[in-house]
Order: structure tokens, then C-alpha cells, then sequence
């Protein structure tokens, strides 16, 4: 939501109905697994 449309993380947050740490967490938890895969893709060529 945030890259795609635009979206703060507070928006995020209210969308979800959580609090924006747990948001937060949630986003770097996710751009952390995207980074991992796309590591993994580069390297095996």
C-alpha cells in the first residue's frame, strides 16, 4: 500500500487497525523478505 499507492504509514495503520509501530514493523518485515529474495534471485543469475 505504501509504495504502490501512496499510502503513510499512519494511514496504514488505521487501514489495518493497528498502531503504527506494529505497522512499522510490519512494513520493514516485509521489505526485509522482498530484499532476501531478490538477493537470492541476483545471485543465482
Amino acid at each position: 500500500m505504501r509504495e504502490e499507492q501512496g499510502f503513510s504509514v499512519k494511514d496504514i495503520a488505521e487501514i489495518q487497525g493497528v498502531t503504527v509501530e506494529a505497522a512499522k514493523s510490519t512494513l520493514r518485515y516485509a521489505f526485509g523478505k522482498l530484499r532476501n529474495s531478490l538477493t537470492r534471485h541476483d545471485r543465482s543469475g
